[in-house]
């Protein structure tokens, strides 16, 4: 059983199409503008925030 396991084929033994893209590259610039800007507009919805 593998339930709630992270289960990988990397010789497909189960001879099962590929089901996951993993992101092998990361463009770190535009990671962190998305990233701030998420947190920029949770912030600002959030409750805890002050008027």
């Amino acid at each position: 059983m593998s339930l709630g396991q992270t289960v990988v084929d990397l010789y497909n033994r189960t001879g099962k199409k590929p089901n996951v893209y993993a992101g092998r590259k990361i463009n770190v610039e535009k990671f962190w503008e998305v990233m701030l800007s998420a947190l920029k507009i949770a912030s600002h919805f959030s409750v805890m925030s002050t008027p």
